[in-house]
């Protein structure tokens, strides 16, 4: 008489919608997806310090540009066109900071 064989252990599978109607497709309980790492190609990383570097040259300059408005001794400095224009764009730099301190985080 003989004894009866045992099968090597398997690995628990799952089985998915069958591919035909004859066929059932088995994956590995184990496998797992692997997610695609994307890469940002060069020419929007170039494009990126570019646009980064213009914006903190136009930070500094309009720092600077507060410092004299602030430092200004003229009677007409309310009323001049030039100082209110200035005025609005380092309110501009002013919310543009404030964002990025938001989104980026303080360093």
């Amino acid at each position: 008489m003989s004894t009866p064989t045992q099968a090597p252990e398997q690995k628990p599978t799952q089985t998915t919608a069958p591919a035909t109607a004859q066929t059932t497709v088995q994956v590995p309980a184990t496998a797992q997806h692997v997610p695609v790492v994307q890469t940002t190609p060069p020419v929007e990383d170039k494009f990126m310090k570019e646009f980064t570097d213009t914006v903190q040259e136009m930070i500094r300059i309009a720092s600077e540009l507060a410092f004299d408005l602030a430092t200004i001794e003229c009677d007409n400095a309310g009323n001049c066109e030039v100082c209110v224009k200035a005025r609005e764009l380092v309110k501009l730099v002013k919310k543009l900071m404030k964002l990025a301190r938001e989104h980026m985080g303080r360093r």
